[in-house]
């Protein structure tokens, strides 16, 4: 029964298209990216039914795929069936990426998502690194239920910036962390700008003429979020090149844990070092 304006609701009043996000009754979601690393694939032979096996221990639910055009001319991909998405092979060029919905693909424990790419075409940056992986976004789904808020709380906007400076070779990995402070804060969204862009002028978004490194996130209890380190456009969401938001659900950072990346460089140190504001964009939950 919907209430009449003038009484109070505490669960909130929300038609369909406004209810928050949830997994079915008795599971329980954590987002997850697959990643698919095509560096030492040949250019100009089909790779038919590449495979990514899945992990055991939960379902996973593929919502967005992307960054098959720096991979292939053209592609096709399956379900768990085995069946086509497309009807027939699309042209990467035209089709970067795309979301899966209506319903969701959902991959069982340790099975496989498995694609064509007709024929490999990767791409590089300026310092010959590829640029050629493709990823599946979504949520491993487990059994059982979410730990619950243990006390109420209010919303608020919140961001934590970390600047970090890139002063080492491609394919160098450090790890950063950031403190939580205050108050507990859930990560919804990562931006990223780069300061002094290896072609010169000002500040810049990720995007196609501007990538700086591989990232890898890690959650609240220190597991990886994705499977490989993945091309900074393609998950922050200002990129110039792809539309994704990443995480997705968020992640809940309590006080005294830290947010933890990694960044792998794919530039080669020059005359400058490349400088980046990371900004881990979300809310903090604040005790009522």
């Amino acid at each position: 029964m919907v209430k009449t304006p003038d009484q109070f609701l505490k669960v909130g009043q929300c038609c369909s298209l406004d209810e928050p996000y949830a997994s079915p009754v008795g599971t329980y979601d954590q987002p997850y990216i697959y990643v698919y690393d095509a560096d030492d694939l040949p250019d100009g032979q089909d790779r038919l039914r590449a495979n990514i096996q899945t992990y055991s221990g939960a379902d996973f639910v593929c919502r967005r795929i992307a960054g098959h055009n720096r991979v292939a001319t053209a592609a096709q991909f399956y379900d768990v069936m085995r069946r086509e998405l497309f009807d027939g092979n699309f042209n990467t060029a035209g089709l970067a990426e795309f979301g899966v919905c209506g319903p969701e693909m959902i991959f069982p424990s340790a099975s496989g998502i498995q694609f064509d790419l007709i024929p490999v075409a990767k791409a590089l940056n300026a310092c010959e690194t590829p640029l050629s992986q493709i990823i599946f976004q979504g949520a491993r789904r487990y059994k059982g239920y979410p730990r619950p808020p243990s006390y109420p709380y209010w919303e608020d906007p919140w961001s934590y910036t970390a600047d970090v400076t890139l002063d080492f070779d491609a394919g160098i990995t450090k790890r950063y962390a950031i403190d939580i402070f205050d108050f507990d804060f859930e990560l919804l969204e990562m931006f990223e700008t780069i300061m002094n862009p290896t072609g010169g002028g000002g500040p810049a978004v990720p995007g196609a003429a501007n990538q700086a490194c591989k990232v890898q996130l890690y959650d609240q209890v220190k597991e990886q979020v994705f499977s490989a380190p993945i091309l900074d456009d393609l998950i922050m969401s200002n990129s110039s090149s792809y539309q994704g938001v990443c995480p997705v659900p968020g992640i809940v950072y309590r006080i005294g844990q830290q947010i933890r990346f990694d960044l792998t460089s794919i530039c080669n140190r020059g005359d400058c070092d490349i400088v980046l504001q990371l900004v881990f964009k979300g809310v903090r939950r604040r005790p009522c």
